[in-house]
């Protein structure tokens, strides 16, 4: 998940009702992204660089994305990538 301010609690609610895992927590304030993997009990690595993260999550929808919109299909409906 990409950013970890005041709506990524409920972002990471749903998350956690749906069974969604979550690869990785990105926020350029790190200790923000601390501070929720502490709160959900999300055991992900953090990131304050979203570069990084993307280098370094085991993250399928993620690439599934970028492989869409770097092949310029992104106006289509695609999967959420957290």
């Amino acid at each position: 998940m990409v950013g970890c301010g005041a709506m990524s609690a409920e972002w990471l609610r749903s998350a956690k009702e749906l069974g969604v895992e979550i690869a990785a927590l990105v926020d350029l304030n790190i200790d923000m992204a601390r501070s929720r993997a502490t709160e959900f009990r999300i055991d992900s690595p953090v990131y304050d660089c979203l570069d990084e993260a993307i280098a370094g999550a085991d993250a399928e929808s993620l690439a599934m994305v970028l492989r869409a919109i770097e092949s310029g299909k992104s106006g289509q409906k695609l999967p959420i990538a957290v």
